[in-house]
């Protein structure tokens, strides 16, 4: 994640290991914070906030990157219409990724750090209004 942020080839490959933190399936249900003992946060809650799935997008976005990262070292000639094609491609697939956030890790809807750390790394690529 770290190489992710400087935007610079990652030396470590992605894992091929499935993601061992709990993922929520059920994206119709509308998900709540939680505090650090997996209980519904309140005003009253002594913690930050945590937001279901949160780790889920990060590990969505920084391997996004690292396609984007990757592509861009092996072909920098950028007028090459085959780079312009992939270049696109990995574009739509970052909008599309922004496009099925859920409500809960959107910061205009969810305000917590969670979201807002999401939305510092991978800012919008477009107004909500499009």
């Amino acid at each position: 994640m770290v190489a992710n942020f400087f935007k610079k080839p990652m030396t470590m490959k992605i894992p091929s290991v499935p993601r061992l933190f709990h993922e929520h399936k059920e994206t119709s249900q509308d998900l709540r914070n939680v505090d650090i003992f997996g209980q519904p946060f309140t005003s009253s809650s002594h913690f930050p906030p945590l937001t279901p799935g949160v780790m889920n997008a990060m590990c969505d976005v920084v391997i996004l990157h690292h396609e984007v990262i990757d592509h861009n070292e092996a072909s920098p000639d950028s007028t090459n219409e085959h780079n312009f094609h992939t270049q696109r491609r990995l574009y739509d697939r970052l909008h599309a990724w922004q496009d099925c956030l859920p409500k809960h890790l959107r910061c205009e809807e969810n305000a917590t750090p969670g979201p807002r750390f999401l939305r510092k790394v991978f800012p919008p690529l477009r107004d909500a209004q499009t």
